[in-house]
Protein backbone atom coordinates (compact mmCIF):
# COMPACT_ATOMS: atom_id res chain seq x y z
CA UNK A 1 0.00 0.00 0.00
CA UNK A 2 2.76 2.18 1.08
CA UNK A 3 4.67 1.61 -2.71
CA UNK A 4 1.19 2.27 -4.75
CA UNK A 5 1.16 5.79 -2.40
CA UNK A 6 4.82 7.04 -3.34
CA UNK A 7 4.15 6.17 -7.31
CA UNK A 8 1.17 8.20 -7.15
CA UNK A 9 2.88 10.64 -5.25
CA UNK A 10 5.44 10.79 -7.83
CA UNK A 11 2.97 11.03 -10.81
CA UNK A 12 1.26 14.27 -9.40
CA UNK A 13 4.31 15.41 -8.64
CA UNK A 14 5.45 14.94 -11.72
CA UNK A 15 2.41 16.49 -12.94
CA UNK A 16 2.83 19.32 -11.61
CA UNK A 17 6.69 19.96 -12.38
CA UNK A 18 5.75 19.67 -16.08
CA UNK A 19 2.26 20.70 -16.86
CA UNK A 20 0.33 19.11 -19.56
CA UNK A 21 0.90 22.39 -21.68
CA UNK A 22 4.12 22.31 -21.49
CA UNK A 23 4.58 18.59 -22.19
CA UNK A 24 2.90 18.98 -25.34
CA UNK A 25 4.76 21.68 -26.22
CA UNK A 26 7.86 19.89 -26.01
CA UNK A 27 6.62 16.94 -27.40
CA UNK A 28 5.96 19.41 -30.78
CA UNK A 29 9.18 21.06 -30.74
CA UNK A 30 10.50 17.48 -30.74
CA UNK A 31 8.40 16.51 -33.95
CA UNK A 32 9.49 19.94 -35.65
CA UNK A 33 13.15 18.81 -35.08
CA UNK A 34 12.64 15.13 -36.25
CA UNK A 35 11.16 16.93 -39.33
CA UNK A 36 14.22 19.81 -40.09
CA UNK A 37 16.90 17.25 -39.79
CA UNK A 38 16.11 13.81 -41.53
CA UNK A 39 16.18 15.67 -45.12
CA UNK A 40 19.72 16.64 -44.14
CA UNK A 41 20.73 12.93 -43.42
CA UNK A 42 20.89 10.48 -46.62
CA UNK A 43 21.83 6.57 -46.88
CA UNK A 44 24.93 5.10 -48.00
CA UNK A 45 25.37 2.27 -49.51
CA UNK A 46 28.84 0.79 -50.16
CA UNK A 47 30.35 -1.91 -52.66
CA UNK A 48 33.62 -2.32 -51.89
CA UNK A 49 36.43 -3.29 -53.55
CA UNK A 50 37.86 -5.90 -50.19
CA UNK A 51 35.83 -5.86 -47.21
CA UNK A 52 36.39 -3.28 -44.83
CA UNK A 53 38.78 -2.55 -42.62
CA UNK A 54 36.98 -2.74 -40.22
CA UNK A 55 33.36 -4.40 -38.86
CA UNK A 56 31.08 -2.08 -40.74
CA UNK A 57 30.16 -0.67 -37.33
CA UNK A 58 32.73 -0.93 -34.35
CA UNK A 59 32.39 -2.72 -31.63
CA UNK A 60 35.21 -3.61 -28.86
CA UNK A 61 36.43 -7.27 -29.04
CA UNK A 62 37.78 -9.31 -26.03
CA UNK A 63 41.63 -10.39 -26.59
CA UNK A 64 42.07 -13.30 -28.80
CA UNK A 65 38.16 -12.99 -29.20
CA UNK A 66 36.79 -13.98 -32.86
CA UNK A 67 35.54 -11.08 -34.59
CA UNK A 68 31.71 -10.85 -36.10
CA UNK A 69 31.17 -12.48 -39.20
CA UNK A 70 31.84 -10.60 -42.15
CA UNK A 71 28.80 -9.94 -44.84
CA UNK A 72 29.33 -10.54 -48.21
CA UNK A 73 25.82 -7.80 -48.67
CA UNK A 74 26.42 -4.09 -49.24
CA UNK A 75 27.88 -2.39 -46.34
CA UNK A 76 25.17 0.16 -45.38
CA UNK A 77 25.62 3.34 -43.45
CA UNK A 78 24.87 7.25 -42.96
CA UNK A 79 26.00 10.79 -44.10
CA UNK A 80 24.75 14.04 -43.37
CA UNK A 81 24.32 17.08 -45.93
CA UNK A 82 26.87 19.54 -45.17
CA UNK A 83 27.25 22.27 -47.54
CA UNK A 84 24.95 22.46 -50.34
CA UNK A 85 27.32 22.05 -53.24
CA UNK A 86 26.35 18.61 -52.23
CA UNK A 87 28.68 17.81 -49.84
CA UNK A 88 27.97 14.77 -47.30
CA UNK A 89 29.84 14.33 -44.01
CA UNK A 90 29.97 10.29 -43.32
CA UNK A 91 32.74 7.74 -41.38
CA UNK A 92 35.84 6.36 -43.14
CA UNK A 93 35.11 3.24 -42.23
CA UNK A 94 31.53 3.44 -43.82
CA UNK A 95 33.30 4.04 -47.21
CA UNK A 96 36.99 2.02 -47.10
CA UNK A 97 37.69 0.97 -49.77
CA UNK A 98 34.48 1.90 -51.78
CA UNK A 99 34.23 1.01 -55.26
CA UNK A 100 30.83 1.79 -56.01
CA UNK A 101 28.79 4.74 -53.74
CA UNK A 102 24.79 4.79 -53.74
CA UNK A 103 23.19 7.95 -51.55
CA UNK A 104 19.58 7.73 -51.01
CA UNK A 105 18.35 10.86 -49.98
CA UNK A 106 15.03 10.86 -47.29
CA UNK A 107 12.77 11.02 -50.12
CA UNK A 108 13.90 7.54 -51.47
CA UNK A 109 15.61 9.13 -54.84
CA UNK A 110 18.99 7.24 -55.49
CA UNK A 111 22.17 9.12 -56.53
CA UNK A 112 25.31 7.87 -57.44
CA UNK A 113 28.70 9.42 -55.13
CA UNK A 114 31.88 9.64 -54.90
CA UNK A 115 35.16 10.08 -51.99
CA UNK A 116 36.16 13.37 -52.11
CA UNK A 117 38.70 12.49 -49.52
CA UNK A 118 38.84 10.85 -46.19
CA UNK A 119 40.63 10.83 -42.83
CA UNK A 120 41.37 7.27 -41.48
CA UNK A 121 42.58 9.38 -37.80
CA UNK A 122 39.06 10.44 -36.79
CA UNK A 123 37.01 8.11 -39.11
CA UNK A 124 36.18 11.19 -41.03
CA UNK A 125 35.65 11.72 -45.12
CA UNK A 126 33.58 13.71 -47.17
CA UNK A 127 31.65 12.35 -49.86
CA UNK A 128 29.43 14.21 -52.72
CA UNK A 129 27.05 13.46 -55.31
CA UNK A 130 28.62 12.44 -58.87
CA UNK A 131 26.16 14.07 -60.51
CA UNK A 132 22.81 15.59 -60.73
CA UNK A 133 22.74 17.33 -57.46
CA UNK A 134 19.53 17.43 -56.16
CA UNK A 135 18.26 20.73 -56.09
CA UNK A 136 16.25 20.79 -52.43
CA UNK A 137 18.82 19.77 -50.70
CA UNK A 138 19.66 21.91 -47.03
CA UNK A 139 23.28 21.74 -45.27
CA UNK A 140 22.79 21.20 -41.46
CA UNK A 141 23.98 23.94 -39.34
CA UNK A 142 26.07 22.89 -37.10
CA UNK A 143 26.77 23.53 -33.22
CA UNK A 144 30.02 24.50 -31.16
CA UNK A 145 30.58 21.20 -29.65
CA UNK A 146 32.97 22.82 -27.33
CA UNK A 147 30.05 24.28 -25.42
CA UNK A 148 27.91 20.38 -24.84
CA UNK A 149 27.01 19.62 -21.44
CA UNK A 150 26.50 16.32 -19.66
CA UNK A 151 23.20 16.07 -19.38
CA UNK A 152 21.59 17.95 -22.12
CA UNK A 153 18.94 16.22 -25.09
CA UNK A 154 20.37 15.26 -28.23
CA UNK A 155 19.03 12.57 -30.92
CA UNK A 156 20.24 10.39 -33.25
CA UNK A 157 19.59 10.25 -36.57
CA UNK A 158 20.29 7.73 -39.60
CA UNK A 159 19.99 4.77 -41.53
CA UNK A 160 19.76 2.66 -38.21
CA UNK A 161 19.80 -1.35 -39.43
CA UNK A 162 19.05 -0.15 -42.60
CA UNK A 163 15.97 1.64 -41.55
CA UNK A 164 16.39 4.91 -43.40
CA UNK A 165 15.06 8.24 -41.41
CA UNK A 166 15.19 6.64 -37.78
CA UNK A 167 15.12 9.03 -35.12
CA UNK A 168 16.39 8.03 -31.68
CA UNK A 169 16.57 10.48 -28.42
CA UNK A 170 18.70 10.72 -25.36
CA UNK A 171 20.93 12.67 -23.24
CA UNK A 172 24.99 13.35 -23.52
CA UNK A 173 26.07 11.25 -21.23
CA UNK A 174 29.70 11.90 -20.93
CA UNK A 175 32.44 14.20 -22.92
CA UNK A 176 35.64 13.85 -24.06
CA UNK A 177 36.17 9.93 -23.82
CA UNK A 178 39.38 8.92 -25.66
CA UNK A 179 42.24 5.78 -25.62
CA UNK A 180 39.31 3.64 -26.82
CA UNK A 181 40.82 2.73 -29.98
CA UNK A 182 38.43 3.58 -32.62
CA UNK A 183 40.81 6.26 -33.99
CA UNK A 184 44.29 8.01 -33.72
CA UNK A 185 42.71 11.26 -32.83
CA UNK A 186 39.69 10.29 -30.47
CA UNK A 187 37.92 12.90 -28.32
CA UNK A 188 34.38 11.88 -28.75
CA UNK A 189 31.13 12.45 -26.96
CA UNK A 190 29.22 9.52 -25.21
CA UNK A 191 25.38 9.48 -25.28
CA UNK A 192 22.89 6.93 -24.82
CA UNK A 193 21.11 7.72 -27.49
CA UNK A 194 19.83 4.16 -29.40
CA UNK A 195 22.63 3.76 -32.39
CA UNK A 196 22.76 1.01 -34.20
CA UNK A 197 24.69 -0.27 -37.46
CA UNK A 198 23.69 1.33 -40.17
CA UNK A 199 23.81 4.63 -38.08
CA UNK A 200 27.75 5.35 -38.89
CA UNK A 201 27.90 9.00 -40.43
CA UNK A 202 24.44 9.70 -39.29
CA UNK A 203 23.67 13.15 -36.82
CA UNK A 204 24.02 13.80 -33.70
CA UNK A 205 21.98 17.14 -33.25
CA UNK A 206 21.27 19.20 -29.88
CA UNK A 207 17.48 20.75 -29.46
CA UNK A 208 18.47 23.23 -31.79
CA UNK A 209 18.42 20.87 -34.82
CA UNK A 210 22.22 21.56 -35.17
CA UNK A 211 25.02 18.94 -35.32
CA UNK A 212 26.97 18.18 -32.20
CA UNK A 213 28.63 14.92 -33.47
CA UNK A 214 28.76 12.40 -36.33
CA UNK A 215 28.00 9.36 -34.82
CA UNK A 216 30.60 6.77 -35.09
CA UNK A 217 30.83 3.72 -33.01
CA UNK A 218 29.20 1.70 -29.70
CA UNK A 219 30.13 -0.34 -27.19
CA UNK A 220 28.39 -3.80 -27.47
CA UNK A 221 28.82 -7.59 -26.89
CA UNK A 222 26.30 -8.47 -28.95
CA UNK A 223 26.66 -6.30 -32.09
CA UNK A 224 23.25 -3.71 -31.36
CA UNK A 225 22.30 -0.65 -29.20
CA UNK A 226 23.94 -1.06 -25.53
CA UNK A 227 22.98 2.05 -24.08
CA UNK A 228 26.80 3.22 -24.72
CA UNK A 229 27.09 5.54 -28.19
CA UNK A 230 29.52 7.73 -29.24
CA UNK A 231 30.23 10.49 -31.69
CA UNK A 232 32.98 12.57 -32.93
CA UNK A 233 32.37 15.94 -31.75
CA UNK A 234 30.96 19.08 -34.71
CA UNK A 235 34.03 20.98 -34.38
CA UNK A 236 35.97 18.16 -35.33
CA UNK A 237 34.03 17.35 -38.29
CA UNK A 238 34.31 21.13 -39.36
CA UNK A 239 37.96 21.33 -39.35
CA UNK A 240 38.33 18.02 -40.99
CA UNK A 241 35.91 18.12 -43.68
CA UNK A 242 36.73 21.85 -44.31
CA UNK A 243 40.40 20.91 -45.55
CA UNK A 244 38.81 17.87 -47.04
CA UNK A 245 36.86 20.47 -49.27
CA UNK A 246 39.83 22.63 -50.01
CA UNK A 247 42.16 20.04 -50.50
CA UNK A 248 40.82 16.63 -50.59
CA UNK A 249 43.29 16.04 -48.01
CA UNK A 250 44.05 16.62 -44.11
CA UNK A 251 47.35 18.05 -42.98
CA UNK A 252 48.81 17.83 -38.84
CA UNK A 253 51.78 19.12 -37.48
CA UNK A 254 54.01 16.77 -36.16
CA UNK A 255 56.53 17.35 -33.50
CA UNK A 256 58.31 13.96 -33.52
CA UNK A 257 58.57 12.68 -30.15
CA UNK A 258 57.36 8.96 -27.90
CA UNK A 259 55.41 9.85 -25.34
CA UNK A 260 54.52 7.95 -21.87
CA UNK A 261 50.99 9.34 -19.86
CA UNK A 262 51.94 9.79 -16.11
CA UNK A 263 50.99 7.83 -13.30
CA UNK A 264 51.11 8.79 -9.69
CA UNK A 265 54.14 6.30 -9.19
CA UNK A 266 56.11 8.08 -11.91
CA UNK A 267 55.01 11.29 -11.01
CA UNK A 268 56.00 11.01 -7.35
CA UNK A 269 59.50 9.71 -9.10
CA UNK A 270 60.38 12.07 -11.48
CA UNK A 271 58.97 14.85 -9.63
CA UNK A 272 56.10 16.15 -11.77
CA UNK A 273 54.12 18.10 -9.69
CA UNK A 274 52.13 20.23 -12.65
CA UNK A 275 51.83 16.77 -14.39
CA UNK A 276 52.07 16.77 -18.18
CA UNK A 277 53.27 14.10 -20.71
CA UNK A 278 56.48 12.15 -20.91
CA UNK A 279 59.08 12.26 -23.42
CA UNK A 280 59.97 8.66 -23.82
CA UNK A 281 61.83 9.05 -26.81
CA UNK A 282 62.85 11.91 -29.73
CA UNK A 283 62.83 11.03 -33.59
CA UNK A 284 66.60 11.91 -34.88
CA UNK A 285 66.13 15.07 -37.08
CA UNK A 286 62.32 15.21 -36.26
CA UNK A 287 61.13 19.02 -35.00
CA UNK A 288 61.75 18.09 -31.32
CA UNK A 289 64.30 17.11 -31.68
CA UNK A 290 65.77 20.35 -33.86
CA UNK A 291 64.74 22.23 -30.88
CA UNK A 292 66.34 20.29 -28.19
CA UNK A 293 63.48 18.04 -25.99
CA UNK A 294 65.18 15.30 -24.50
CA UNK A 295 64.15 11.95 -23.61
CA UNK A 296 62.91 12.05 -19.86
CA UNK A 297 61.61 16.05 -20.71
CA UNK A 298 58.10 16.11 -19.41
CA UNK A 299 55.98 18.63 -21.33
CA UNK A 300 53.52 20.68 -19.32
CA UNK A 301 51.85 22.91 -21.91
CA UNK A 302 51.70 23.92 -25.96
CA UNK A 303 50.93 27.08 -26.97
CA UNK A 304 49.84 27.92 -23.70
CA UNK A 305 46.85 25.12 -23.08
CA UNK A 306 48.03 22.70 -20.55
CA UNK A 307 48.15 19.00 -21.51
CA UNK A 308 47.37 15.88 -19.22
CA UNK A 309 47.74 13.33 -21.25
CA UNK A 310 48.77 12.00 -24.72
CA UNK A 311 45.84 12.74 -26.22
CA UNK A 312 45.50 16.16 -25.37
CA UNK A 313 48.95 16.74 -26.47
CA UNK A 314 48.51 15.21 -29.89
CA UNK A 315 45.47 17.47 -30.77
CA UNK A 316 46.96 19.95 -29.45
CA UNK A 317 50.05 19.68 -31.68
CA UNK A 318 48.37 18.20 -34.80
CA UNK A 319 45.87 21.85 -34.90
CA UNK A 320 49.55 23.71 -35.39
CA UNK A 321 50.10 24.10 -39.32
CA UNK A 322 53.45 23.10 -40.05
CA UNK A 323 56.01 25.79 -40.07
CA UNK A 324 54.66 27.38 -37.36
CA UNK A 325 56.66 27.89 -34.26
CA UNK A 326 54.86 26.58 -31.31
CA UNK A 327 55.51 27.72 -27.44
CA UNK A 328 56.20 24.67 -25.45
CA UNK A 329 56.83 24.43 -21.64
CA UNK A 330 58.83 21.16 -20.24
CA UNK A 331 60.10 20.84 -17.30
CA UNK A 332 63.41 19.05 -17.31
CA UNK A 333 64.63 17.91 -13.29
CA UNK A 334 63.57 20.31 -11.07
CA UNK A 335 63.60 23.16 -14.09
CA UNK A 336 61.22 24.33 -16.40
CA UNK A 337 62.00 25.68 -19.73
CA UNK A 338 60.26 27.56 -22.73
CA UNK A 339 61.01 25.91 -25.93
CA UNK A 340 60.12 27.39 -29.12
CA UNK A 341 59.19 24.52 -31.77
CA UNK A 342 58.51 24.44 -35.63
CA UNK A 343 56.18 22.25 -36.00
CA UNK A 344 56.77 19.94 -38.72
CA UNK A 345 54.20 18.12 -41.22
CA UNK A 346 52.99 15.12 -40.05
CA UNK A 347 54.56 12.14 -42.32
CA UNK A 348 51.87 10.64 -44.65
CA UNK A 349 51.34 6.83 -43.16
CA UNK A 350 53.39 4.26 -45.53
CA UNK A 351 50.57 1.69 -46.08
CA UNK A 352 51.36 -0.78 -49.03
CA UNK A 353 49.33 -1.94 -52.31
CA UNK A 354 46.43 -4.15 -51.63
CA UNK A 355 48.38 -6.68 -54.29
CA UNK A 356 51.30 -6.71 -51.88
CA UNK A 357 49.56 -7.72 -49.44
CA UNK A 358 47.60 -10.61 -51.16
CA UNK A 359 51.09 -12.27 -52.34
CA UNK A 360 51.89 -13.08 -48.42
CA UNK A 361 49.85 -14.12 -45.97
CA UNK A 362 47.51 -11.23 -45.79
CA UNK A 363 48.27 -8.01 -44.28
CA UNK A 364 50.29 -4.95 -44.29
CA UNK A 365 52.53 -3.93 -41.74
CA UNK A 366 53.99 -0.47 -40.34
CA UNK A 367 57.13 -0.18 -38.21
CA UNK A 368 56.19 1.17 -34.98
CA UNK A 369 56.13 4.89 -35.05
CA UNK A 370 54.95 8.11 -33.09
CA UNK A 371 51.35 7.07 -35.05
CA UNK A 372 50.98 3.75 -33.97
CA UNK A 373 52.23 4.09 -30.56
CA UNK A 374 49.53 6.72 -30.44
CA UNK A 375 46.67 4.80 -32.12
CA UNK A 376 47.54 1.54 -30.75
CA UNK A 377 48.63 2.13 -27.56
CA UNK A 378 51.96 0.46 -28.18
CA UNK A 379 54.88 1.04 -25.82
CA UNK A 380 57.26 -1.66 -27.47
CA UNK A 381 59.84 -0.34 -29.30
CA UNK A 382 60.31 -3.83 -31.47
CA UNK A 383 58.06 -5.35 -33.89
CA UNK A 384 55.71 -4.05 -36.37
CA UNK A 385 52.10 -3.12 -36.33
CA UNK A 386 49.53 -4.95 -38.20
CA UNK A 387 47.57 -2.17 -39.91
CA UNK A 388 45.18 -4.21 -42.24
CA UNK A 389 44.09 -7.69 -42.66
CA UNK A 390 42.78 -8.50 -45.98
CA UNK A 391 39.00 -10.48 -45.25
CA UNK A 392 39.55 -14.37 -45.75
CA UNK A 393 43.04 -14.94 -45.90
CA UNK A 394 45.48 -16.63 -43.67
CA UNK A 395 46.39 -14.67 -41.33
CA UNK A 396 42.19 -13.41 -40.88
CA UNK A 397 41.41 -16.96 -40.58
CA UNK A 398 44.30 -17.80 -38.08
CA UNK A 399 42.89 -14.56 -35.85
CA UNK A 400 45.02 -11.63 -36.73
CA UNK A 401 43.78 -8.47 -36.26
CA UNK A 402 44.67 -4.90 -37.23
CA UNK A 403 46.13 -3.10 -33.93
CA UNK A 404 48.38 -6.75 -33.59
CA UNK A 405 51.46 -6.29 -33.21
CA UNK A 406 53.91 -9.29 -34.64
CA UNK A 407 56.76 -10.36 -32.47
CA UNK A 408 58.30 -13.19 -33.92
CA UNK A 409 58.11 -15.13 -37.06
CA UNK A 410 59.05 -19.00 -36.60
CA UNK A 411 61.05 -17.53 -33.50
CA UNK A 412 62.69 -15.32 -35.22
CA UNK A 413 62.37 -12.05 -33.46
CA UNK A 414 61.15 -8.76 -35.76
CA UNK A 415 62.44 -5.61 -34.82
CA UNK A 416 60.81 -3.96 -38.04
CA UNK A 417 59.34 -4.03 -40.99
CA UNK A 418 62.52 -5.32 -43.01
CA UNK A 419 63.17 -8.37 -40.27
CA UNK A 420 59.19 -9.15 -40.96
CA UNK A 421 59.90 -9.21 -45.20
CA UNK A 422 62.50 -11.16 -44.89
CA UNK A 423 61.81 -13.80 -42.63
CA UNK A 424 57.77 -13.96 -44.07
CA UNK A 425 59.31 -14.70 -46.93
CA UNK A 426 61.22 -17.23 -46.51
CA UNK A 427 58.53 -19.16 -44.55
CA UNK A 428 56.00 -18.83 -47.23
CA UNK A 429 56.71 -22.29 -48.31
CA UNK A 430 56.24 -23.58 -45.32
CA UNK A 431 52.62 -25.22 -44.76
CA UNK A 432 52.12 -23.69 -41.60
CA UNK A 433 53.80 -20.25 -40.23
CA UNK A 434 54.46 -19.97 -36.50
CA UNK A 435 53.61 -16.04 -35.58
CA UNK A 436 53.83 -14.72 -31.75
CA UNK A 437 51.52 -11.85 -31.75
CA UNK A 438 50.74 -9.20 -28.96
CA UNK A 439 47.69 -7.60 -28.47
CA UNK A 440 47.11 -5.41 -25.14
CA UNK A 441 49.03 -6.96 -22.47
CA UNK A 442 48.58 -10.44 -23.40
CA UNK A 443 50.96 -12.60 -26.27
CA UNK A 444 49.66 -15.68 -27.88
CA UNK A 445 51.43 -17.79 -31.07
CA UNK A 446 49.18 -18.03 -33.54
CA UNK A 447 49.54 -20.59 -36.52
CA UNK A 448 48.69 -19.55 -39.76
CA UNK A 449 47.60 -22.34 -41.96
CA UNK A 450 48.77 -21.58 -45.82
CA UNK A 451 47.20 -24.64 -47.57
Amino acid sequence: MMKIKLILMFVLSSAMIYPQANIREMNDNFIEIAKNIVPKVVSISVKRKTASVENEFFKFNYPFSPDSPRSSQPALGSGVIIDKRGFIATNYHVVANAEDITITTSGGKKYKGEIVGADEETDLAVIRFSSNIPSDITAIEFADSSKIKTGQIVFAVGNALGLSDTVTMGIVSAMHREGLGLAGYSDLIQTDAAINPGNSGGALVDVHGKLVGINNAIISTSGGYMGVSFAIPSNTVKNITDQIIKNGKVTRGWLGVMLQDIDDDLAEKIEAKDGGVLVADVMKTSPADKAGIETGDIIISVNKTKVKNIYELKRAVSVIKPGESAQIIIQRGKEKKNVDVAIGKYPDPKKKKEEDYKQGIGINVRDIDEETAYQFRIRDKNGVVVTEVLPGSPAEKAGIMRGDLIKQVENVSIKGVSDYEKTINSSLRNSKILVLVKRGNQQQYLVIRMR
